[in-house]
């Protein structure tokens, strides 16, 4: 399936296939006309192993070197990271699902990632990205990766080969356009082999809104206490980090049972989600596929998830009881003085 995105300033097109076992579709991406002017991206279930995006898989390479030879002809890039899985079956799991972008829409794209909160029970985890269009002017923004010593040595040997491989250029650049050229390709194949050697930072996790100003004070002086216990290890400075620590801890239990009690009062239907997630901070527990008592019916989807739970855990009342509630109180008398 190709989907065309126009603007009035570009064009872009999104492929996306499904390649069997046999290998039988990857190769027909050779007979398609792919125009030059636009940004492309193809994506989609290879079912394909290289050393590229699975490092496992050294020796696989059946079908795939063909596949990999022609993205590298047409200056595709890809954006997965070596080894991350995107099928999973039991105890196995592979990277089938790959996303490549042409050269001129990588500074068009953002975000790619594998969103594990939005898997609804299929042996793929779904792929996401961000497609900006008409992003000419805005500089890009690069992943962070993390930088060891011993990686150098990779790092230059995939850098020199990609650069070598797309190279050119004249020793001596007198012109402008051919000078950009360049520097393009001198960047790109730092990306590339960044992408290929080195592991991307990953966000820092944004704290969880119970956290409040009594658990960052609590944290520091449990951070000071331990420094001084370690500049001074005797029984003083040690029942400070004792007597710190355990406030911390306190301090941390009723942050969350007040937190608690806070959100739960703001459920509702379009944010029930959030019920996962309140106590972790930036981390998700998914929910598995649910199944109704009274039909039996399973729920999948999210929405269809969020309407059972939210019935389940905030029932209307019994109406017997609402219309009881409201009929008019008995008169009683006082006999508190007899």
């Amino acid at each position: 399936m190709i989907l065309q995105i126009m603007t009035d300033e570009e064009y872009s097109l999104i492929i996306n296939l499904y390649n069997p076992s046999d290998n039988s579709v990857a190769p027909l991406l050779s007979t398609i006309d792919l125009p030059s002017d636009a940004r492309i991206i193809i994506t989609g279930d290879f079912n394909l192993h290289h050393p590229d995006w699975s490092p496992d898989s050294k020796n696989e390479k059946t079908g795939s070197e063909n596949l990999v030879n022609w993205m590298r002809t047409n200056d595709f890039t890809l954006l997965n990271r070596p080894g991350e899985t995107t099928w999973f079956r039991g105890s196995q799991s592979s990277t089938l699902d790959l996303t490549w972008a042409s050269n001129n829409s990588l500074n068009n794209i953002s975000y790619w990632g594998i969103m594990e909160d939005l898997h609804t029970g299929s042996d793929h985890l779904p792929v996401t990205w961000t497609l900006t269009l008409n992003h000419n002017l805005i500089p890009p923004s690069l992943p962070k990766y993390r930088t060891e010593d011993d990686l150098f040595t990779p790092w230059s040997k995939s850098f020199t080969s990609l650069l070598t491989e797309k190279w050119t250029f004249p020793d001596y650049i007198s012109d402008k356009e051919t000078f950009m050229n360049a520097t393009n390709i001198f960047h790109e194949c730092m990306i590339e082999a960044s992408n290929l050697t080195l592991q991307p930072k990953p966000p820092k996790p944004k704290p969880s809104f119970w956290y409040n100003n009594l658990c960052r004070s609590g944290i520091r002086k449990v951070r000071d206490s331990r420094r001084q216990y370690k500049l001074d290890p005797n029984e003083t400075t040690l029942q400070e980090l004792k007597t710190s620590t355990t406030k911390y801890k306190r301090t941390i239990r009723l942050s969350k049972k007040l937190g608690a009690a806070e959100f739960t009062n703001k459920v509702t239907r379009d944010n029930i989600w959030r019920l996962n997630s309140w106590y972790r901070g930036a981390r998700r527990t998914y929910t598995p596929i649910l199944i109704e008592e009274t039909t039996g019916d399973t729920k999948i989807y999210p929405e269809d998830k969020a309407n059972l739970m939210h019935d389940a855990w905030f029932a209307p009342p019994n109406q017997s009881q609402v219309a009881s509630n409201l009929k008019e109180p008995t008169t009683t008398r006082d006999i508190s003085n007899r």
